[in-house]
C-alpha cells in the first residue's frame, strides 16, 4: 500500500507503526493495521472551534456490488492532524473478482491471509474517527464518487455485522462537488482531477492509502477553486447525514438545487 509520491510507504501487511499523535494506543495489540503521520497542512478543520471535522477514506473491494462484494482494503485520513488509519480487509469466504484484482492488484490469498476481519476493522476505525474528532464537530466522511460507491459498501458491511454506521458522521461526495465547481472539465474522476490540481501520481494506483493521499489534496484544491476554506466549503455542499442502514441508500439519487449554489449529497 504504497502513498503518493513524496510521502512514506505504508504497507498494511507492516507491524503497528507506535505514534505519538492521538490515538496512538489504537492498535498496540494488532499486527496488521496501521496509523501513519503525514505532514499536516494548514487548514482551518484544525480549528479549536471548527463545526466540521473532515475524514478523507477510500475503500478497495472484490466487486461494485454492496450485497455480493466485499471490502479488501480501507484507508482513512484525518486531513487536521494528518494522521491515517489504514489496513488490508479480509473478504473471507469471497473471492477477489479478476476485474477488481487487475485494477488493485490485492489477490484473494493476500485479502484472505494477511486482511483482518471487518467488524474488528469497524471498530478501529469508530474508534480512529470517534478520538480524532474534535469536542463539539461533526465527523465529515469524505469519498470520491462515494454516493454511489464507497458510502454503500461500508454501510453494507456494517450491516453484515450487525453493527450500524454512527449515525453523528455525515457523508461528503467530492464528485458532485468538483462538477459544480469545475464545469469546464469534461471528466471528474480521481485521475483527471489529480492532473488538474497538478498533482504528483501515487507510486501505485488503486489503492486505498495512495488514493487517500491523492483525494486529500483534491478536495483542498476544491475549496480553493470555491474561495473558501474547508469550514466554508460546507456551504457549498450539504452533507448526508449517515442513516446507519444499508436500505437508506437503495434508490437515492444526487440532487443538485436548481440555483446552483447548494450541493444536496443525497
Amino acid at each position: 500500500m504504497t502513498a503518493q509520491a513524496g510521502r512514506k510507504a505504508v504497507h498494511s501487511t507492516d507491524k503497528h507503526v507506535p505514534s505519538q499523535l492521538a490515538c496512538a494506543a489504537l492498535l498496540q495489540v494488532q499486527g496488521k493495521s496501521v496509523l501513519q503521520s503525514r505532514k499536516a497542512l494548514p487548514d482551518s478543520s484544525s480549528d479549536a472551534d471548527a463545526k466540521y471535522h473532515f475524514f478523507v477514506y477510500d475503500i478497495e473491494s472484490t466487486g461494485f456490488s454492496p450485497t455480493g462484494d466485499r471490502i479488501v482494503e480501507i484507508a482513512v485520513q484525518d486531513l487536521a492532524s494528518s494522521l491515517e488509519y489504514s489496513t488490508l480487509v479480509s473478504c473471507a469466504p469471497c473471492r477477489v473478482h479478476q476485474g477488481a484484482y487487475q485494477t488493485h492488484g490485492i489477490s484473494t490469498k493476500q485479502s484472505h491471509d494477511h486482511g483482518l476481519p471487518f467488524k474488528l476493522v469497524a471498530s478501529e476505525v469508530v474508534q480512529f474517527i470517534s478520538n480524532s474528532t474534535k469536542p463539539g464537530a461533526t465527523a465529515v466522511l469524505v469519498a470520491h464518487n462515494g454516493n454511489t460507491f464507497d458510502n454503500r459498501m461500508l454501510t453494507a458491511e456494517f450491516k453484515r455485522c450487525s453493527m450500524a454506521v454512527p449515525q453523528t458522521w455525515h457523508w461528503l461526495d467530492s464528485l458532485p462537488v468538483a462538477r459544480h465547481l469545475l464545469p469546464q472539465l469534461k471528466r471528474h474522476s480521481q485521475a483527471e482531477l489529480r492532473a488538474f490540481f497538478e498533482l504528483p501520481p501515487p507510486a501505485v494506483a488503486h489503492r486505498a492509502a495512495a488514493d487517500v493521499a491523492v483525494l486529500a489534496e483534491i478536495i483542498k484544491g476544491l475549496a480553493k477553486v470555491a474561495g473558501v476554506d474547508m469550514q466554508g466549503l460546507m456551504t457549498l455542499a450539504c452533507p448526508r447525514k449517515c442513516s446507519g442502514t444499508f436500505e437508506a441508500y437503495q434508490g437515492l439519487e444526487l440532487k443538485e438545487h436548481q440555483d446552483k449554489k447548494v450541493l444536496y449529497m443525497f
